[in-house]
């Protein structure tokens, strides 16, 4: 079965054991999950939960329709390049500084350098840099206020 990656934000009610519900929600289905970042948004009442999920194409649609049934969810985005701004942040413990300063990273502290990118540049980094310590935050996306042109 041929798995394709799904990147989706959903506004939730910011309380104990909305990620249980979603992760048990996923899990039933049988999707991996290969990124998860959530944040509270202002007012701390509802947080921004980004998702990456890895699921059959023909089951893309069921994804986002059995999510929004969870009465936790207040909003689901799907989010496309041409839609939303999507990174990733990582973190490297590298011991060529100036190679790392080279790709374009910045240096943290002693030996530790972030770069912020796509996830084919941070997993070119990862390869190129051979990092001995590693965090990666998985992808984030915000939507555009123009679709059409980058932010």
């Amino acid at each position: 079965m041929h798995l394709t990656h799904h990147l989706l934000t959903l506004e939730v009610d910011n309380e104990f054991g909305v990620l249980t519900r979603i992760s048990a929600q996923i899990r039933r289905e049988g999707w991996n999950i290969p990124g998860l970042s959530v944040a509270e948004l202002p007012g701390g009442l509802t947080a921004r939960l980004t998702l990456s999920l890895l699921c059959p194409q023909s089951s893309a649609a069921a994804v986002t329709g059995r999510l929004s049934r969870l009465n936790c969810v207040r909003s689901i985005e799907y989010c496309t390049d041409s839609t939303h701004s999507i990174a990733e942040l990582a973190l490297f413990a590298c011991d060529d500084g100036d190679e790392a300063l080279k790709a374009g990273c910045s240096e943290v502290s002693g030996g530790v350098y972030r770069f912020c990118g796509k996830k084919d540049e941070i997993d070119s980094l990862i390869e190129r840099l051979s990092p001995r310590g590693l965090s990666r935050s998985g992808e984030i996306a915000v939507k555009r206020k123009y679709p059409n042109n980058s932010i």
